[in-house]
């Protein structure tokens, strides 16, 4: 069974890899953030993780481009940049 530290190591790895930082966020929650259970894991991260979910299903899919998608293309760069910056920091926290 997975971890949420490796889960969130390869968050990480992805949001630090080449390409569009919405891409590599909406990646990010898509392949490892999304399926982190909340076994082991302290209020604080829950609701951390909880609102990243949020941020990142808050607008609905359209065409070939589902919610992950949509949202980080409405999100602000700051938006954006901030998010990942709380995965990083979760994925420290984890250790």
């Amino acid at each position: 069974m997975t971890t949420p530290h490796e889960q969130l190591k390869r968050a990480v790895m992805i949001l630090d890899g080449e390409g569009d930082m919405r891409d590599r966020l909406a990646s990010a929650y898509r392949s490892e953030v999304q399926y982190i259970g909340p076994e082991g894991l302290n209020e604080e991260t829950l609701y951390i993780l909880e609102s990243i979910n949020d941020e990142l299903t808050r607008v609905d899919a359209a065409g070939d481009k589902d919610t992950m998608d949509m949202s980080v293309a409405a999100m602000t760069d700051d938006a954006v940049s901030e998010l990942a910056e709380q995965i990083r920091n979760l994925f420290e926290l984890s250790r």
